[in-house]
């Protein structure tokens, strides 16, 4: 993926955007894990 211009502010959004999708995951899978 190319990006034309990576300012630090996008770099940091896309990062925390990662980070949150990632703990969202986390969470999904422990819930199906107590529903189980």
């Amino acid at each position: 993926m190319v990006v034309e211009r990576g300012t630090v502010g996008e770099m940091s959004h896309l990062f925390i955007h990662g980070q949150v999708n990632e703990a969202e995951a986390k969470m999904r899978r422990n819930q199906l894990e107590i529903q189980a």
